[in-house]
């Protein structure tokens, strides 16, 4: 899925990934600090993305 998203958005020179707490989590952070965390969740039939900004080291997942 990040890679879908990397590819899909043209953010291949501007991303970075974040491993989230759980093996399952990922989090992609694009220049100027907006991020995307992806969860996987077992079987994993299913993907729940979250947009957010990056302020200060913390997240805000509202993405406002």
């Amino acid at each position: 899925m990040a890679d879908w998203i990397t590819d899909v958005c043209g953010w291949q020179d501007q991303i970075r990934t974040l491993r989230g707490t759980l093996p399952s989590q990922l989090g992609l952070v694009r220049d100027g600090g907006w991020q995307i965390g992806i969860g996987a969740h077992p079987p994993y039939r299913r993907v729940q993305l979250c947009p957010g900004r990056i302020t200060d080291g913390t997240v805000d997942a509202t993405g406002r």
